[in-house]
């Protein structure tokens, strides 16, 4: 991801995550999205299993595509554009963005007609302690941080670890 200081506003997104071609630049200052923008953009979060072992590692893909016919702008207050977290009854046990820096800067990304965002990360399936998690279930959560201004929230999924 991008680190840079200071307060300009970034027009494209320069992340290999995103895919080549998938980010065109801002030509105008985005404003809320429109009613008809919010309903074009949809969210999913998906793993490569539906089962694991113990030590097998997570794959846990959050996907943005706009559904529809013109392109879509949206704002991030910083260059994290989305996260993921693991959680055991309950209690979060792994972060992905955790000792991670961002850069505080405002991250436009504009999606045209069919264009596709994916995020990508792999999980080591091990708690914050660094030890393998053990047999279970747990909840997988992926955020499209700026997903709140087009109505999109947080996706859950579940992962069983035997």
């Amino acid at each position: 991801m991008p680190r840079g200081l200071g307060a300009a506003v970034v027009r494209i997104v320069p992340i290999a995550l995103l895919l080549a071609g998938c980010v065109t630049e801002v030509q105008r200052e985005p404003g809320p999205p429109r009613a008809d923008e919010r309903a074009a953009v949809s969210l999913t979060l998906r793993s490569d299993r539906a089962e694991y072992t113990v030590g097998q590692p997570v794959e846990l893909v959050l996907e943005m595509i706009n559904r529809g016919r013109t392109p879509v702008s949206m704002s991030v207050p910083t260059s994290q554009l989305y996260d993921f977290t693991v959680r055991r009854d309950g209690t979060e046990i792994w972060r992905w963005s955790e000792g991670k820096l961002f850069a505080t800067q405002v991250t436009d990304v504009v999606l045209g007609p069919g264009q596709t965002g994916l995020y990508k990360v792999v999980w080591d399936a091990k708690g914050r302690d660094g030890r393998p998690i053990g047999p279970g279930r747990y909840v997988a959560t992926g955020v499209w941080l700026g997903g709140q201004q087009m109505g999109l929230q947080p996706l859950s999924l579940p992962i069983t670890v035997r």
